[in-house]
């Protein structure tokens, strides 16, 4: 459930995610700043949160839509363009990674550092791949048309475990007994 076992330091987003009551936030949000306190300009804030919770809460590279259907489990009533716009802001903000995924949606990652990843042909799940980094990459391109590199992803494809077994089963037959 989103937001079970996560504590702030700050009360006003502990008493929300123990509530889930937008309006008792917002109200909180507005007494704070009427006393001088630092929460004023936060606005979205709260959606933002969500957003990256959920993607972390999620522990894989998920779609938009993937962490709008999550959020909308308990939060019926946010909209798939906040959940939309607050990935692309955090992505911007650094918080989270957008993976680009060729003739697919695009997917967010919480690791940070460069690494790889392989997405399943059958699928389309996209999974980190488990080696070093190679080091110096941009440095070693022979440049012969004078593009400035910026930054590079390296996506392998391959088929996931999953969709082995169910391509096996098929092979072989399904060995299922009804009774």
């Amino acid at each position: 459930m989103l937001g079970k076992g996560i504590f702030y330091n700050n009360r006003n987003y502990y008493y929300f995610l123990l509530t889930r009551n937008l309006k008792q936030y917002i109200i909180l949000i507005r007494n704070k700043s009427q006393q001088g306190g630092q929460m004023t300009n936060r606005r979205n804030t709260i959606q933002k949160d969500l957003v990256r919770n959920a993607v972390y809460e999620m522990k894989r590279h998920v779609t938009a839509n993937e962490v709008y259907e999550f959020i909308k489990e308990a939060y019926s009533t946010i909209g798939k363009g906040t959940v939309y716009r607050n990935l692309d802001i955090l992505v911007e903000e650094g918080a989270l990674r957008k993976v680009e995924v060729p003739d697919g949606p695009n997917r967010f990652d919480f690791t940070l550092k460069n690494h790889y990843h392989v997405r399943c042909v059958k699928c389309g799940a996209v999974s980190d791949v488990d080696m070093d980094e190679i080091p110096d990459l941009l440095e070693r391109i022979h440049n012969t048309h004078g593009i400035e590199f910026l930054d590079y992803d390296i996506s392998f494809k391959g088929i996931c475990p999953k969709c082995r077994e169910k391509v096996k089963e098929e092979k072989h037959g399904s060995k299922v007994l009804y009774m």
